[in-house]
């Protein structure tokens, strides 16, 4: 899968990454560039760009530039420093995340795998691989277990409460909102007994 990352502050990247810097750079089919061109930037399967780099472009609307890769199902990444917490909504071809976590180790190694002839990441959850590996489904059950505990539902309800709306998306695109305690309790006994 090619990537390009668009950050117009190169030196963000050099400080959060440091040393693994040169690494992302020399991995095949990962582009790092400043600036963003919606007709020439168009032969990639992820795109990531830093949200502040397109609120600053009087020609580049975040939401169309987003909207417009979202269309032609691929991968869209919005990364920022004031983004505290990932989430990854558009049936799991978006995610937001912060800046740090997005320049991390785990990026440049997931980026790397991904390349790798003989990976064994779903295209389907790609994300979801990104952000918790290989125990990605329990991280998410756990997730959803939790959810449900706070709220004191029995199953995935769609949100009486403003702020909610994000993490019931996420949610419900990977299980459904048919996922009840007894069911998640199944599913993460299923995978625990395979550690």
């Amino acid at each position: 899968m090619k990537v390009l990352i668009i950050d117009d502050r190169q030196e963000r990247q050099q400080m959060f990454l440091n040393d693994l810097y040169q690494k992302l750079k020399n991995i095949k089919d990962i582009t790092l560039k400043s600036s963003f061109s919606k007709e020439e930037d168009t032969d990639y399967d992820i795109f990531a760009i830093h949200r502040s780099y397109l609120k600053t472009k009087d020609d580049l609307d975040f939401d169309k530039v987003r909207d417009n890769i979202l269309e032609q199902k691929k991968y869209f990444i919005s990364f920022s420093g004031s983004i505290n917490e990932a989430h990854i909504i558009g049936n799991g071809h978006y995610l937001q995340i912060g800046s740090r976590e997005f320049y991390s180790k785990k990026t440049v190694d997931f980026f790397e795998k991904l390349q790798m002839q003989n990976s064994d990441i779903e295209e389907e959850h790609l994300f979801e691989q990104m952000l918790y590996g290989k125990s990605w489904k329990l991280t998410y059950l756990l997730k959803l277990k939790n959810y449900l505990w706070r709220k004191g539902l029995n199953k995935l309800e769609v949100p009486e409460q403003e702020g909610d709306e994000d993490i019931y998306e996420e949610l419900s695109d990977l299980f459904g909102t048919e996922m009840n305690i007894e069911r998640i309790d199944e599913e993460i006994e299923k995978i625990t007994n395979n550690f």
